[in-house]
């Protein structure tokens, strides 16, 4: 998946922002501070949504709208949303234009993908053909939101990205999907469990927006 990334073309850069992903690819090599992130969960109330700061116990919650600046959507889009159905096979066929062999030999247990052979089905596609340029942009953002995004289960992806992805190629805003789940690990993290369904990337990133943010008001009211 690195080299993948590294080898996209300045095309390929611009079409990810089709997707509301383009930061993304940055944000991959953001090196992770468990202990700040541990510190800040424990400020989390998974009753009220909410982190308390400071001795006067502050209120400070995720805003939808800096979350799609932190991922690159916009917030004025269309949402995507989640697709409560039968059938996700078909759509894996269908959104990368697989045999159901070929679709069968990735998925495992009816409702996961193993990243790995998608990534080598599309990191080496050609651009003098443009229906698989298009199949490898959608490859890619289906692996940025299983393995990175969403990553629950490294190395797999969930079936139930797949009409998602859909609705982002048509300029869905995928910032409310984030926020929620960002909202449902931190209140996980906050009670003692591990399985978060969102990158601590992304929670680390949002921590020090709000961290910042606490200090300039904090600071801005001291002066007043």
């Amino acid at each position: 998946m690195h080299s993948w990334i590294r080898s996209l073309s300045k095309v390929e850069k611009i079409n990810l922002g089709r997707y509301g992903l383009s930061p993304i690819v940055t944000l991959r090599g953001v090196v992770i501070d468990w202990n700040f992130l541990w510190a800040c969960i424990r400020l989390w109330d998974p009753e009220a949504h909410v982190f308390r700061f400071g001795a006067m116990m502050e209120e400070m919650c995720p805003l939808f709208e800096e979350f799609c600046a932190i991922i690159g959507c916009d917030p004025n889009a269309p949402l995507v949303r989640h697709e409560v159905k039968i059938g996700y096979v078909r759509s894996f066929e269908s959104l990368f234009q697989f045999s159901r062999s070929q679709a069968m030999a990735m998925i495992v247990g009816d409702q996961k993908a193993v990243l790995l052979p998608l990534i080598d089905e599309f990191s080496g596609v050609c651009s003098d053909d443009p229906d698989r340029m298009r199949l490898r942009m959608r490859a890619l953002v289906f692996c940025l939101l299983a393995g990175f995004l969403f990553n629950k289960d490294p190395g797999f992806g969930d079936l139930r990205l797949c009409p998602m992805v859909r609705q982002m190629e048509d300029m869905g805003c995928i910032g409310g999907i984030v926020l929620a789940e960002t909202i449902r690990s931190l209140d996980r993290a906050a009670l003692g469990f591990e399985d978060w369904t969102v990158s601590p990337i992304i929670l680390q990133v949002f921590l020090l927006f709000l961290y910042y943010r606490y200090i300039f008001f904090f600071f801005w009211a001291v002066s007043l």
